[in-house]
């Protein structure tokens, strides 16, 4: 592995000058000590669907379930809480 400060990493955001998309939020609703379900937010599931897809570049769901899965694992507390973004 190596370490090439040469290309920082420059954020996407579409077009020049054009601001980075809001992030993608996911309400987490416990269903037992150490496992909670993903939901949208705001409840607009069908809307809601093509923002992680885009933000983890596919189209499968089972992939976006996968990946918040690993998220929500990677968010876990010692204790078994999960952290809260602010």
């Amino acid at each position: 592995m190596t370490n090439d400060t040469d290309n920082p990493l420059i954020p996407v955001t579409g077009k020049p000058g054009q601001d980075a998309p809001p992030p993608v939020r996911v309400t987490l609703r416990r269903v037992n000590a150490n496992h909670a379900k993903n939901y949208p937010p705001d409840g607009e599931t069908k809307v809601w669907w093509k923002r992680p897809k885009k933000a983890f570049g596919t189209t499968s769901c089972d992939f976006v379930n996968a990946s918040l899965l690993q998220l929500q694992a990677a968010a876990n507390l010692p204790s078994g809480g999960f952290r809260k973004s602010a």
